[in-house]
């Protein structure tokens, strides 16, 4: 009941772009991590810069979020296996009745990891960026193609056998170093009984990898997506794929749509509350010093609310692909949207 009606107010606060919200977040994104145990070329978080956030830290937030939240994000800055009390969380999940969404890389989800932690899982996306041994080894580095499968297989095994289902996921990045395998991913997703398949752009973090997005390739981009997409139809699976390059639906007239700024907290590993997922994020405070209830209603998060459709957004704002698609479509491709500078 209480989430419901939290959920409920927070609708109601983005609906008047208010810039207080009563509401806490829906969804909250707590990085306990940013270490990893791979190294990924063409992944720009900052991995390893703060290390693991102190527990104690961890459960205060928890206890500050997880009663209104319906949903609890683990790390994207790095794997959140790696954590070291990574099991300990589930007790705060299973006493506020918030359930996990995870993004693993999959080498540490063993069969008595999955079976532990089965039961607070409301999904489960599985980082992929190839099909083949070569290409997924040399797109994560340090991962070992065969036991990941045999990860991803056990998973989902183990849901067969449980009370809750988790949604599954294969997620990609894709460049034009493997979007021709993006088909073959999709095939892969069926074969191992995975019912979703998802796809985002690489972005690269300095202009020397720029000419690896498929800014530069959209004409080989917009076949194998169309195949992808295609084959995912055919063979009954989810997907969620980019637009193809010269499709969007541009769309200028009515009010940009942000859930990031009344339904989503995020707070990075040294307790830095970020407005969202975008590279040019802005800074909001810190919920170490002030906790977090305080700065989401604090100057910072009040002012960007204020601004968020007018002519005073951030640049973030003016750029975001996301909230353009909330308000139907999506705004067109530029190559600013395929390089981020650290």
């Amino acid at each position: 009941m209480i989430k419901a009606l939290n959920e409920q107010h927070a609708l109601s606060a983005r609906a008047k772009q208010a810039p207080r919200n009563d509401a806490m977040p829906v969804t909250v994104f707590i990085s306990s991590t940013d270490r990893c145990n791979l190294r990924c070329p063409d992944c720009f978080s900052n991995i390893g810069r703060y290390g693991e956030m102190p527990f104690e830290k961890f459960k205060r937030l928890a206890d500050e979020l997880f009663p209104a939240a319906k949903e609890y994000h683990t790390t994207v800055e790095g794997e959140p296996l790696t954590t070291s009390y990574f099991l300990d969380i589930v007790p705060l999940l299973e006493k506020h009745s918030t359930m996990m969404k995870l993004t693993t890389n999959g080498t540490l989800l063993d069969g008595d990891m999955a079976a532990r932690v089965m039961h607070v899982l409301g999904s489960v996306r599985f980082s992929v960026n190839g099909a083949t041994k070569e290409m997924f080894e040399r797109l994560s580095l340090g991962s070992d193609f065969e036991g990941v499968m045999r990860n991803i297989e056990r998973f989902i095994r183990l849901r067969e056998h449980s009370t809750n289902r988790p949604k599954v996921t294969l997620q990609t990045v894709i460049s034009i170093d493997n979007i021709a395998q993006l088909p073959d991913i999709v095939r892969m997703a069926y074969r191992l009984g995975v019912e979703r398949v998802k796809a985002q752009h690489m972005i690269a973090c300095n202009l020397s990898g720029r000419k690896r997005t498929l800014w530069f390739h959209q004409e080989i981009a917009n076949q194998y997506l169309e195949e992808a997409e295609a084959l995912a139809k055919e063979l009954g699976l989810e997907s969620k794929f980019p637009r193809r390059f010269g499709k969007e639906k541009r769309r200028k007239e009515g009010r940009k749509i942000c859930h990031f700024l009344w339904q989503e907290g995020w707070v990075q590993v040294d307790g830095t509350v970020i407005s969202c997922c975008h590279p040019k994020h802005m800074v909001m405070g810190n919920a170490f010093e002030k906790g977090f209830a305080s700065v989401w209603n604090g100057e910072e998060y009040q002012d960007l609310r204020k601004k968020l459709n007018t002519a005073k957004e951030p640049a973030a704002c003016k750029t975001c692909l996301l909230v353009e698609a909330y308000r139907g479509g999506g705004k067109e491709y530029g190559e600013g949207d395929f390089v981020h500078e650290r």
